[in-house]
C-alpha cells in the first residue's frame, strides 16, 4: 500500500474514534423523569437560597423584612418563588416553572404543584432517626427541608410518592 492510502485510512480511524467520544461525550441527556427532574430542582432553589445568603431561619426572617414582608403577609413559597424568578432575571434564564398558587407566584414542582417549606418535624412520613444530622443539614436551607407532594399532590410528610432530597442520598425510607 502507498503511503497516501495509509494516510487515508489513517484519517478516517482517527475520525471514526472522534465521532465516538464525541458521541458519548455530547450525547442527549436521558430525561430524568419527573421525580428526576423534581429532585435537581430542589437541589437548584437549595443552591439558590445558600447562594443568596439566605439561611430560612433568622437570616430568613431579616430577608423578608428587607423586602418588606413577614411570612403572615407572603407564604414561603411565594417569597422563594420570588427569590428564584429574581435569580432567573440575574442570568437571563428562565430555570424555574413559576405559577400561580393561591394568588402568588410559586415554584412548580413537575406536577404542577408548589415545592413545599418546614422543618424536620413536618417530615412524619420518613424515618430519618438512623440518619446523622450533619448529612440532613447537606440537604436542609438553614432549620428547613423543602420538598414536593409528588404526582397526587398530597403532603404525606416526605413518605409516600413525595420528593424528598435525602430520602435516597441519607438512606431514609
Amino acid at each position: 500500500m502507498g503511503k497516501g492510502i495509509k494516510a487515508i485510512i489513517w484519517a478516517v480511524v482517527v475520525t471514526v474514534l472522534l465521532l465516538t467520544v464525541a458521541s458519548v461525550l455530547y450525547s442527549p441527556v436521558t430525561p430524568l423523569g419527573k421525580e428526576g427532574q423534581c429532585e435537581r430542582e430542589l437541589v437548584r432553589i437549595r443552591g439558590i437560597l445558600r447562594g443568596g445568603g439566605v439561611v430560612m431561619g433568622k437570616d430568613f426572617v431579616e430577608w423578608q423584612a428587607c423586602r418588606g414582608y413577614s411570612l403572615d403577609a407572603k407564604p414561603i413559597c411565594a417569597q422563594i418563588g420570588e427569590y428564584c424568578k429574581e435569580f432567573s432575571a440575574r442570568i437571563g434564564e428562565d430555570v424555574f416553572t413559576i405559577g400561580s398558587v393561591g394568588g402568588y407566584d410559586c415554584v412548580l414542582d413537575p406536577w404542577g404543584n408548589a415545592y413545599h417549606v418546614g422543618t424536620l418535624d413536618d417530615i412524619k412520613g420518613v424515618d430519618v432517626r438512623n440518619v446523622k444530622m450533619a448529612e440532613l443539614k447537606a440537604f436542609m436551607v438553614g432549620e428547613w427541608v423543602l420538598w414536593s407532594f409528588g404526582p397526587n399532590g398530597i403532603n404525606d410528610g416526605g413518605g409516600a410518592d413525595d420528593v424528598l432530597e435525602f430520602k435516597k442520598r441519607c438512606g431514609a425510607n
